[in-house]
């Protein structure tokens, strides 16, 4: 389910997944392991909020648009509270897909054994 930023004259979609964490990978130069553990330090600089919006907000268009830091910029001036709720839908869906995967890597080796 994505994350919808509601501003004053429209709505950005902004989804978490693989493409978009494939995306900020890219941004950051991090493998996965390193972007949870990235994650798990809260440690973020406002680069790294406006790359990670940037990377969702591409994911929301379907890889349709691109996003510029400024216009990005400009959705955090206006809905600055909605930047921890994102961080923590970003969090969650994280959580959920490493879990999801490890389950799935689980369940196919019993099948192999």
């Amino acid at each position: 389910m994505p994350f919808e930023l509601k501003l004053s004259e429209k709505t950005v979609i902004l989804e978490w997944g693989t493409y978009s964490m494939k995306r900020f990978c890219e941004f950051k130069n991090l493998t996965i392991s390193k972007f949870i553990e990235w994650l798990s330090t809260g440690d973020y600089s406002m680069g790294d909020i406006v790359m990670i919006f940037q990377a969702a907000a591409e994911h929301g268009s379907k890889g349709k648009a691109m996003f510029t830091d400024f216009e990005v910029c400009e959705w955090i001036d206006e809905r600055n509270a909605a930047t921890g709720e994102f961080m923590a839908y970003i969090i969650n869906k994280t959580v959920s897909n490493v879990s999801n995967t490890i389950k799935g890597e689980d369940e196919e080796k019993k099948t192999l054994v």
